[in-house]
């Protein structure tokens, strides 16, 4: 499973956002109120429930590379969970904001 998680600072901003070419799932982490955040407990699983992986964020994107289906993803982070359900595309990349908090 290949992933890249960050997005810390502008360098690494702009480091993390370069690479998003490479992942054909791009999530974004950020408060309600729109404040990026770091240390999200994200869960991958298959549509039968399956782990399919298990991080937490180093910061507020995480790439992540799956092969093409549907996946359910949860994050939660400051007391507050977030599910959602992803079908990755054949072509491009499946963008999910979640906002915590």
């Amino acid at each position: 499973m290949t992933y890249l998680t960050g997005g810390v600072g502008l360098d690494e901003l702009s480091a993390i956002r370069a690479q998003g070419c490479n992942f054909n799932v791009h999530m974004q982490f950020t408060t309600l109120h729109g404040e990026y955040l770091s240390d999200v407990d994200v869960i991958i699983t298959s549509a039968t429930g399956a782990t399919i992986i298990a991080l937490k964020s180093d910061g507020p994107f995480v790439f992540i590379s799956l092969v093409l289906g549907r996946y359910r993803s949860s994050g939660s982070a400051e007391g507050s969970l977030e599910n959602r359900w992803i079908t990755v595309p054949p072509h491009g990349a499946a963008n999910l904001d979640f906002y915590l908090g």
